[in-house]
């Protein structure tokens, strides 16, 4: 079920990954179809997730993007 749209606010939508996907660009596509009323942010976390997906989901879902390598402390960059 998908909820409409609240009236003057922007959806905020935050994906999370720690690894890579098979259909990368299926969900580039998804995102970057629904930016009139939706904003993608990307976190890839972890050395081994999938920096296409991050980057261009965020930047076609005019959100930002950003990674978290395995050695740093996950609180310190999402707050």
């Amino acid at each position: 079920m998908q909820l409409p749209p609240i009236p003057d606010y922007t959806r905020q939508i935050f994906l999370l990954t720690d690894g890579s996907v098979s259909n990368t660009s299926s969900i580039v596509g998804y995102a970057s179809l629904h930016t009139q009323f939706t904003r993608y942010h990307c976190i890839g976390i972890g050395d081994g997730c999938s920096q296409d997906l991050i980057i261009n989901c965020a930047e076609k879902g005019k959100g930002y993007h950003m990674f978290i390598s395995d050695q740093e402390d996950p609180s310190e960059k999402i707050v």
